[in-house]
């Protein structure tokens, strides 16, 4: 089995990522993805946490991956503009 890679949290990320997780004001989404980061820096591996959470194990590797910035994310809607407004 394959060992998922470490996840390293500075105290103000950590901060950061616990009040998302308990936040009642964030999106669902945002929520979780904390819930995953935690998780994964708390050195739990991706099926462990994908059972606690009953998500996909992907899901949370993909998340894993992103947070460690190995993965490029993709450039919001104000990237690249179609058009400059007058």
């Amino acid at each position: 089995m394959r060992i998922a890679p470490a996840i390293r949290l500075s105290p103000e990320q950590r901060t950061v990522l616990e009040s998302q997780a308990r936040s009642r004001s964030v999106s669902v989404r945002v929520a979780e993805r904390a819930r995953i980061v935690l998780f994964a820096a708390s050195g739990q591996q991706d099926l462990e946490i994908a059972a606690r959470m009953a998500i996909t194990p992907k899901k949370v590797s993909r998340w894993r991956w992103a947070c460690r910035g190995c993965r490029k994310t993709r450039p919001g809607p104000d990237a690249n503009p179609r058009s400059v407004p007058a």
